[in-house]
Protein backbone atom coordinates (compact mmCIF):
# COMPACT_ATOMS: atom_id res chain seq x y z
CA UNK A 1 0.00 0.00 0.00
CA UNK A 2 2.66 2.47 1.33
CA UNK A 3 4.81 1.51 -1.66
CA UNK A 4 2.04 2.23 -4.34
CA UNK A 5 1.34 5.80 -2.81
CA UNK A 6 5.32 6.16 -3.21
CA UNK A 7 4.84 6.13 -6.69
CA UNK A 8 2.27 7.92 -7.14
CA UNK A 9 4.31 10.85 -4.98
CA UNK A 10 7.03 10.09 -7.80
CA UNK A 11 4.58 10.25 -10.89
CA UNK A 12 3.55 13.76 -9.50
CA UNK A 13 6.79 15.48 -8.56
CA UNK A 14 8.12 14.81 -12.02
CA UNK A 15 5.19 15.83 -13.86
CA UNK A 16 3.75 12.64 -15.29
CA UNK A 17 0.98 10.13 -14.44
CA UNK A 18 1.21 7.06 -13.44
CA UNK A 19 -1.23 4.36 -15.40
CA UNK A 20 -3.85 3.07 -13.95
CA UNK A 21 -2.92 -0.41 -15.97
CA UNK A 22 0.29 -1.91 -15.64
CA UNK A 23 3.28 -0.39 -17.18
CA UNK A 24 6.91 -0.66 -16.55
CA UNK A 25 8.78 2.78 -15.77
CA UNK A 26 12.68 3.39 -15.25
CA UNK A 27 12.90 7.03 -13.49
CA UNK A 28 16.76 7.24 -14.72
CA UNK A 29 19.03 10.03 -13.55
CA UNK A 30 17.71 10.59 -10.17
CA UNK A 31 19.05 11.69 -7.00
CA UNK A 32 17.73 9.89 -4.36
CA UNK A 33 16.95 10.35 -0.87
CA UNK A 34 15.40 7.20 0.97
CA UNK A 35 14.51 8.70 4.18
CA UNK A 36 16.92 6.16 6.54
CA UNK A 37 18.96 9.09 6.89
CA UNK A 38 21.58 7.44 4.44
CA UNK A 39 23.34 9.97 2.44
CA UNK A 40 21.93 10.82 -0.72
CA UNK A 41 22.67 8.52 -3.79
CA UNK A 42 23.13 10.09 -7.17
CA UNK A 43 22.71 9.04 -10.04
CA UNK A 44 20.36 5.73 -9.54
CA UNK A 45 17.30 4.31 -11.64
CA UNK A 46 14.39 3.60 -9.98
CA UNK A 47 12.31 0.79 -11.57
CA UNK A 48 8.46 0.36 -11.28
CA UNK A 49 5.94 -1.92 -12.11
CA UNK A 50 2.81 -2.21 -12.41
CA UNK A 51 2.73 1.11 -9.82
CA UNK A 52 4.98 -0.69 -7.14
CA UNK A 53 8.58 0.31 -6.69
CA UNK A 54 10.69 -2.72 -7.66
CA UNK A 55 13.82 -1.71 -7.80
CA UNK A 56 16.60 0.69 -6.72
CA UNK A 57 20.09 0.69 -9.21
CA UNK A 58 23.09 2.35 -9.89
CA UNK A 59 22.40 4.44 -12.99
CA UNK A 60 22.32 2.57 -15.62
CA UNK A 61 20.48 2.01 -19.18
CA UNK A 62 17.18 1.06 -18.59
CA UNK A 63 16.06 -2.35 -18.73
CA UNK A 64 14.04 -3.65 -21.75
CA UNK A 65 10.58 -2.86 -21.86
CA UNK A 66 10.54 -0.27 -19.81
CA UNK A 67 9.72 3.32 -20.35
CA UNK A 68 12.27 5.72 -19.92
CA UNK A 69 11.68 9.38 -17.81
CA UNK A 70 14.83 11.40 -17.32
CA UNK A 71 14.98 13.05 -14.13
CA UNK A 72 18.15 14.82 -14.46
CA UNK A 73 18.81 17.86 -11.87
CA UNK A 74 15.46 16.31 -9.85
CA UNK A 75 15.80 14.71 -6.52
CA UNK A 76 13.49 11.76 -5.39
CA UNK A 77 12.35 10.84 -1.88
CA UNK A 78 9.46 9.17 -0.21
CA UNK A 79 6.65 11.13 0.59
CA UNK A 80 5.98 12.46 3.89
CA UNK A 81 3.94 11.98 6.79
CA UNK A 82 1.93 14.18 8.93
CA UNK A 83 1.40 12.48 12.07
CA UNK A 84 -1.34 14.64 13.66
CA UNK A 85 -4.19 15.92 11.46
CA UNK A 86 -8.23 16.91 12.36
CA UNK A 87 -11.05 17.09 9.81
CA UNK A 88 -9.09 14.44 7.38
CA UNK A 89 -11.76 12.36 5.61
CA UNK A 90 -12.74 14.32 2.86
CA UNK A 91 -11.30 13.33 -0.49
CA UNK A 92 -10.49 17.16 -1.17
CA UNK A 93 -8.05 17.30 1.84
CA UNK A 94 -6.42 13.89 1.28
CA UNK A 95 -5.69 14.73 -2.11
CA UNK A 96 -4.39 18.29 -1.23
CA UNK A 97 -2.21 16.38 1.48
CA UNK A 98 -0.82 14.32 -1.65
CA UNK A 99 -0.27 16.95 -4.09
CA UNK A 100 1.35 18.61 -1.23
CA UNK A 101 4.17 15.65 -0.89
CA UNK A 102 2.77 13.90 2.08
CA UNK A 103 1.44 10.67 1.29
CA UNK A 104 -0.04 10.00 4.74
CA UNK A 105 -1.62 11.26 7.62
CA UNK A 106 -3.21 10.36 10.79
CA UNK A 107 -6.51 11.80 11.83
CA UNK A 108 -5.74 11.74 15.71
CA UNK A 109 -9.05 12.16 17.40
CA UNK A 110 -12.40 12.65 15.00
CA UNK A 111 -15.66 13.11 16.40
CA UNK A 112 -17.68 9.82 17.39
CA UNK A 113 -19.83 8.71 14.25
CA UNK A 114 -20.59 4.92 13.48
CA UNK A 115 -20.00 5.37 9.71
CA UNK A 116 -16.36 6.63 10.32
CA UNK A 117 -14.50 3.72 9.10
CA UNK A 118 -16.20 2.78 6.80
CA UNK A 119 -15.51 6.28 5.10
CA UNK A 120 -12.06 5.94 5.74
CA UNK A 121 -11.70 2.77 4.17
CA UNK A 122 -13.72 3.88 0.95
CA UNK A 123 -11.08 7.03 0.88
CA UNK A 124 -7.79 4.69 1.14
CA UNK A 125 -9.43 2.64 -2.03
CA UNK A 126 -8.34 5.56 -4.46
CA UNK A 127 -4.28 5.89 -5.40
CA UNK A 128 -5.22 9.44 -5.76
CA UNK A 129 -5.31 10.26 -1.85
CA UNK A 130 -3.07 10.23 0.68
CA UNK A 131 -3.32 7.63 2.68
CA UNK A 132 -5.78 7.98 6.22
CA UNK A 133 -5.09 6.44 9.66
CA UNK A 134 -7.91 6.46 11.96
CA UNK A 135 -7.48 7.25 15.88
CA UNK A 136 -10.21 7.24 18.14
CA UNK A 137 -11.83 9.98 18.92
CA UNK A 138 -9.98 11.52 22.18
CA UNK A 139 -11.30 9.43 25.25
CA UNK A 140 -10.44 11.41 28.94
CA UNK A 141 -12.73 11.35 32.31
CA UNK A 142 -16.21 12.72 32.01
CA UNK A 143 -16.84 15.86 32.09
CA UNK A 144 -12.50 16.05 31.28
CA UNK A 145 -11.35 17.14 28.41
CA UNK A 146 -11.90 15.09 25.46
CA UNK A 147 -14.78 13.62 23.12
CA UNK A 148 -15.72 10.31 25.28
CA UNK A 149 -15.38 9.71 29.04
CA UNK A 150 -14.52 7.01 31.07
CA UNK A 151 -14.94 6.74 34.73
CA UNK A 152 -13.41 3.64 35.46
CA UNK A 153 -10.88 0.79 34.51
CA UNK A 154 -14.32 -1.17 33.25
CA UNK A 155 -15.62 1.38 31.28
CA UNK A 156 -11.97 2.01 29.73
CA UNK A 157 -11.42 -1.48 28.39
CA UNK A 158 -14.75 -1.52 27.02
CA UNK A 159 -14.25 1.38 24.80
CA UNK A 160 -10.80 -0.03 24.16
CA UNK A 161 -12.48 -3.28 22.89
CA UNK A 162 -15.14 -1.47 21.03
CA UNK A 163 -13.24 0.55 19.09
CA UNK A 164 -10.92 -2.35 17.90
CA UNK A 165 -13.48 -3.82 16.93
CA UNK A 166 -14.79 -0.80 14.72
CA UNK A 167 -11.71 -0.69 13.04
CA UNK A 168 -9.76 2.17 15.03
CA UNK A 169 -6.55 1.99 14.38
CA UNK A 170 -4.75 3.99 17.04
CA UNK A 171 -6.28 4.63 20.97
CA UNK A 172 -5.94 8.40 21.74
CA UNK A 173 -6.28 9.12 25.72
CA UNK A 174 -6.39 13.30 27.34
CA UNK A 175 -4.31 14.04 29.87
CA UNK A 176 -4.84 17.19 30.51
CA UNK A 177 -6.34 19.43 32.91
CA UNK A 178 -5.99 23.03 31.85
CA UNK A 179 -6.35 24.09 28.33
CA UNK A 180 -8.49 26.83 26.20
CA UNK A 181 -8.92 28.65 29.78
CA UNK A 182 -10.76 25.91 31.43
CA UNK A 183 -9.92 23.29 34.18
CA UNK A 184 -10.37 19.82 33.57
CA UNK A 185 -10.83 16.68 35.48
CA UNK A 186 -7.55 14.33 34.79
CA UNK A 187 -8.31 10.80 33.55
CA UNK A 188 -7.70 8.20 36.41
CA UNK A 189 -4.08 6.63 36.64
CA UNK A 190 -5.57 3.38 36.95
CA UNK A 191 -7.51 3.59 33.91
CA UNK A 192 -5.53 5.18 31.89
CA UNK A 193 -3.04 2.47 32.43
CA UNK A 194 -5.27 -0.58 32.27
CA UNK A 195 -6.27 0.96 28.98
CA UNK A 196 -3.41 1.49 27.36
CA UNK A 197 -2.16 -2.23 28.56
CA UNK A 198 -5.23 -3.17 26.70
CA UNK A 199 -4.03 -1.35 23.50
CA UNK A 200 -1.35 -2.78 23.12
CA UNK A 201 -2.54 -6.46 23.32
CA UNK A 202 -4.65 -5.88 20.83
CA UNK A 203 -1.72 -4.41 18.91
CA UNK A 204 -2.63 -0.63 19.18
CA UNK A 205 -0.16 2.10 19.52
CA UNK A 206 -1.38 4.73 21.98
CA UNK A 207 -0.89 8.02 22.03
CA UNK A 208 -1.35 10.91 24.77
CA UNK A 209 -2.97 14.36 24.33
CA UNK A 210 -0.52 16.26 27.18
CA UNK A 211 0.13 19.90 27.38
CA UNK A 212 1.91 20.53 30.58
CA UNK A 213 5.16 18.89 31.68
CA UNK A 214 3.39 18.12 35.32
CA UNK A 215 1.53 15.73 33.84
CA UNK A 216 4.61 14.08 31.51
CA UNK A 217 4.43 11.27 34.97
CA UNK A 218 1.21 10.02 34.70
CA UNK A 219 1.59 9.60 30.69
CA UNK A 220 4.79 7.91 31.57
CA UNK A 221 3.02 5.44 34.42
CA UNK A 222 0.48 4.94 31.81
CA UNK A 223 2.67 2.78 29.08
CA UNK A 224 2.04 5.48 25.96
CA UNK A 225 3.84 4.94 22.96
CA UNK A 226 3.63 9.11 22.35
CA UNK A 227 3.25 11.98 23.33
CA UNK A 228 0.84 14.74 21.52
CA UNK A 229 2.00 18.11 21.47
CA UNK A 230 5.18 19.70 22.74
CA UNK A 231 4.40 20.67 26.60
CA UNK A 232 4.69 24.55 27.23
CA UNK A 233 6.71 24.56 30.49
CA UNK A 234 10.39 23.88 30.45
CA UNK A 235 11.14 20.50 29.73
CA UNK A 236 14.19 19.07 32.18
CA UNK A 237 16.96 17.66 30.16
CA UNK A 238 16.78 14.53 32.65
CA UNK A 239 13.32 14.08 32.00
CA UNK A 240 13.85 14.19 28.20
CA UNK A 241 16.61 11.41 28.38
CA UNK A 242 14.11 9.46 30.26
CA UNK A 243 10.93 9.70 27.43
CA UNK A 244 13.92 9.17 24.93
CA UNK A 245 15.36 6.10 26.89
CA UNK A 246 11.67 4.68 27.21
CA UNK A 247 11.28 4.62 23.28
CA UNK A 248 8.28 7.49 23.84
CA UNK A 249 8.13 9.18 20.19
CA UNK A 250 6.81 13.08 20.42
CA UNK A 251 4.65 14.94 17.99
CA UNK A 252 5.62 18.37 18.82
CA UNK A 253 2.68 20.02 16.82
CA UNK A 254 5.05 23.53 16.29
CA UNK A 255 2.82 24.77 14.12
CA UNK A 256 -0.39 24.78 16.51
CA UNK A 257 1.74 26.25 19.12
CA UNK A 258 3.04 29.02 16.71
CA UNK A 259 -0.88 30.04 16.27
CA UNK A 260 -1.58 29.79 19.56
CA UNK A 261 1.14 32.51 20.30
CA UNK A 262 0.44 34.37 17.75
CA UNK A 263 -3.07 34.63 18.83
CA UNK A 264 -3.16 34.67 22.55
CA UNK A 265 0.45 35.94 23.22
CA UNK A 266 2.69 34.09 25.86
CA UNK A 267 5.92 32.14 24.56
CA UNK A 268 3.51 28.76 23.96
CA UNK A 269 6.10 28.36 20.86
CA UNK A 270 9.25 30.06 22.21
CA UNK A 271 8.99 27.59 25.09
CA UNK A 272 7.99 24.36 22.64
CA UNK A 273 10.92 24.74 20.36
CA UNK A 274 13.28 25.03 23.33
CA UNK A 275 12.01 22.07 24.49
CA UNK A 276 11.72 20.08 21.05
CA UNK A 277 15.43 20.92 21.05
CA UNK A 278 15.97 19.29 24.52
CA UNK A 279 14.20 16.33 23.60
CA UNK A 280 15.98 16.27 20.43
CA UNK A 281 19.37 16.86 22.20
CA UNK A 282 18.55 13.75 24.27
CA UNK A 283 17.85 10.78 21.25
CA UNK A 284 14.29 11.23 21.37
CA UNK A 285 12.47 10.14 18.23
CA UNK A 286 10.63 13.38 17.04
CA UNK A 287 7.68 12.54 14.20
CA UNK A 288 6.00 15.49 12.44
CA UNK A 289 3.16 15.85 12.98
CA UNK A 290 0.60 20.24 12.92
CA UNK A 291 -2.21 19.39 14.34
CA UNK A 292 -3.98 20.80 11.52
CA UNK A 293 -7.11 21.82 11.53
CA UNK A 294 -6.96 20.91 15.21
CA UNK A 295 -7.55 24.29 16.29
CA UNK A 296 -9.03 27.67 15.37
CA UNK A 297 -6.09 29.44 13.82
CA UNK A 298 -4.02 29.09 10.13
CA UNK A 299 -2.66 25.65 9.16
CA UNK A 300 -0.51 25.16 6.41
CA UNK A 301 -2.70 22.13 4.32
CA UNK A 302 -0.40 20.27 1.62
CA UNK A 303 3.16 20.46 2.58
CA UNK A 304 3.95 21.40 6.58
CA UNK A 305 6.35 23.80 5.31
CA UNK A 306 5.67 25.91 8.87
CA UNK A 307 6.38 22.68 10.89
CA UNK A 308 9.46 21.24 8.98
CA UNK A 309 10.96 25.29 9.59
CA UNK A 310 10.08 25.18 13.09
CA UNK A 311 11.56 22.00 13.56
CA UNK A 312 14.69 23.15 11.89
CA UNK A 313 14.92 26.05 13.84
CA UNK A 314 14.14 23.48 17.12
CA UNK A 315 18.29 22.25 15.96
CA UNK A 316 16.94 19.23 13.63
CA UNK A 317 18.65 19.38 10.61
CA UNK A 318 17.18 18.70 7.31
CA UNK A 319 17.89 14.94 6.89
CA UNK A 320 16.52 14.70 10.40
CA UNK A 321 13.31 16.34 9.86
CA UNK A 322 13.17 13.79 6.24
CA UNK A 323 13.83 11.11 8.56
Amino acid sequence: MMLRRMACMFSLLCGFSLPASAEMIALTHARLIDGTGAAPKYPVTLLINDRLIEGVLPDAPAPKGYRVVNLQGMTVLPGFINAHVHNAYREEALQEWLRGGVTAVRDLGAYPSPTIIATRDRLNQSGRNALLISATPLIGPPEGYGRVGVATPEEGLAEVESAYARGYEVLKLAIEDDLQGRRWPVLDQEVAKAMSARAHQLGMPVAAHISHVRLLPMAIEAGVDELSHMVVEPLAESQAKDIAARGIAWVPTLELWQGVQNRHGGSWLNVAVENTGVFHRAGGTIALGTDCDGYTTPFDHGFPKTEVLLLKRAGLSLMDIIV
